[in-house]
């Protein structure tokens, strides 16, 4: 039986020797904690030379509607102007850390291991969560009273051509990963009872972890609301990395000739790189509006469950 990193793994790993520290936590004034009816929800942003979007990330953190909240960064040793925006937000992030690190999953592992929160979000540097996403979760984690994975919708974020299209989830995921990450709040217990993310994988590691969720029978409990948003640009070589590494990981659970796993080749290798070049074929000649409406209708079709 494959065994994953654990909290205990990283917890005992000696701190790499360039590593830079800070925050409420360094500084002796972080203090919260879960409550009856509050429970404390860690969000981590994992980056790298991601300056350029960091301080919008911080802010949707900062600006929850919902208060008992410990906000977490994990930076791979940034040469950008990263650190400066750390030490900018000091005394309202609970706590940072700058040092080398293996990839953005070991990032996210690592950031998991320092948190203290009942529920655990992973919020990528270039993404923002919407103002009252965070008090949704916890209102909705009160109500369930249960270990489990509680998300929502996304809106996908085109700056290239000014679009913001709702991306709605959905638990069909032997498609792909049908749930974005960043709109999944995950309770402390999952991590600890399948483990952190599989860090042999560099692209798709949140697949692998979103099947073996599943798999474990972990409970998943919808927002019916979009949660965070996140740049999509469309096709890039790293999505091609990403699918790439998904197709392996989906073969390694569904098999060859399943009909999953022919469900998700013909959907990740040809209709998803159609869809999303016929989409940049019609914001170039229908204009963004319309094609906003049919993304927004296709998606409500396509991904009910």
């Amino acid at each position: 039986m494959q065994s994953y990193p654990s909290n205990s793994d990283y917890i005992s790993r000696p701190p790499h020797p360039e590593r830079l520290e800070g925050g409420l936590r360094i500084r002796g004034e972080f203090h919260k904690k879960s409550r009856q009816g509050k429970p404390l929800v860690s969000v981590i942003t994992v980056v790298f030379n991601g300056g350029n979007t960091l301080e919008q990330t911080i802010q949707s953190v900062l600006n929850q509607t919902y208060d008992n909240i410990e906000y977490i960064i994990i930076d791979g040793g940034s040469t950008d102007g990263t650190l400066d925006i750390l030490r900018k937000y000091d005394d309202r992030i609970a706590y940072w850390i700058s040092e080398p690190d293996d990839g953005i999953y070991d990032a996210m592992n690592k950031g998991i291991s320092v948190s203290s929160g009942a529920l655990i979000n992973l919020l990528n540097a270039d993404d923002y969560l919407e103002s009252a996403a965070v008090n949704l979760v916890a209102n909705k984690y009160t109500e369930l009273n249960h270990p489990s994975v509680i998300y929502g919708h996304a809106y996908a974020v085109d700056d290239i051509h000014s679009v913001r299209a709702k991306m709605f989830a959905s638990s069909k995921y032997w498609l792909g990963m049908s749930i974005n990450h960043q709109s999944m709040f995950v309770h402390e217990k999952i991590y600890n009872a399948t483990g952190l993310f599989n860090t042999n994988y560099r692209f798709a590691a949140d697949y692998d972890f979103l099947i073996r969720c599943f798999k474990n029978k972990v409970i998943f409990s919808r927002i019916n609301g979009c949660l965070v948003n996140y740049r999509n640009a469309g096709i890039s070589a790293r999505d091609s990395k990403y699918r790439h590494e998904a197709n392996l990981i989906n073969r390694k659970y569904f098999g060859r000739l399943s009909g999953k796993r022919i469900a998700f080749i013909i959907f990740n290798f040809l209709w998803m790189p159609f869809k999303l070049n016929f989409r940049t074929l019609l914001y170039r000649t229908v204009g963004v509006r319309i094609t906003r409406n049919a993304i927004t209708m296709y998606k409500k079709l396509m991904y009910r469950s």
